[in-house]
């Protein structure tokens, strides 16, 4: 729920047709939010990210 909330609320933020900024920025901060969105809301991606970071040795800037 808090995902989704976030989401929706930077994406209205930084949607290339709301943004007044440059729309290549807008673009690129856009993809980045719906990868993260497409691996944070899927359990099994998610797992499997939390994993990877582990692995990298970033446990320690897990954010709660």
């Amino acid at each position: 729920m808090v995902i989704r909330a976030a989401y929706r609320a930077l994406s209205m933020k930084y949607h290339p047709d709301k943004w007044s900024g440059d729309r290549a920025a807008a673009e690129r901060v856009m993809r980045d939010l719906n990868e993260a969105y497409e691996v944070l809301s899927d359990a099994r991606s998610r797992k499997e990210y939390d994993g990877r970071r582990k692995k990298d040795g970033f446990e320690e800037y897990e954010i709660r």
